[in-house]
């Protein structure tokens, strides 16, 4: 059996999980935030005792792929893309990732959900394929061209012109 947390470690936990450049929750299983790092409550703009759902998703319920439930439901670290709601309505998409967190008995107490803000690289990577589709297209357009004048070559050559 583990010793509990000193009143030291527990300060130097809440230090280091206020200083960190993620978004971390604690969150219960009522789906409620009982712990959160500064920069989760400025974008994201909510209390202590608020659901998940509503902070991340500005949802009525729980998720229907709730990673949170299934950590609960396991004991096993999760993770997966989400689209969330900043505080200023812009949608973000993150790496969100839940870990179970034990108190001295091996009980789960609570679930930290890591959120990782990859809007950019996820903007990006559309970028990249519809790049890629545009590029495609114009690969397919030219081709066209070229067959066109292979057809239409003859035809000037017997009239005396050229492209």
């Amino acid at each position: 059996m583990k010793n509990p947390p000193s009143i030291k470690e527990d300060n130097d936990f809440r230090i280091l999980l206020s200083s960190v450049t993620n978004y971390e929750i604690g969150i219960n299983k009522n789906y409620q935030i009982i712990i959160a790092n500064n920069l989760f409550r400025n974008e994201f703009d909510v209390v202590i005792g608020s659901y998940c759902y509503q902070a991340w998703k500005k949802q009525d319920k729980p998720c229907e792929n709730c990673l949170v439930k299934k950590t609960f439901q396991n004991d096993q670290v999760h993770h997966n893309e989400e689209t969330v709601i900043m505080k200023d309505g812009q949608m973000a998409q993150m790496l969100m990732i839940s870990t179970p967190v034990h108190d001295i008995n091996g009980d789960i107490i609570y679930v930290l959900e890591t959120a990782t803000d990859i809007t950019e690289k996820h903007n990006i990577a559309n970028q990249i394929h519809l790049n890629g589709n545009i590029n495609r297209t114009l690969l397919k357009r030219l081709t066209e061209l070229r067959n066109l004048r292979k057809n239409i070559e003859p035809f000037l050559n017997i009239h005396g012109m050229q492209l």
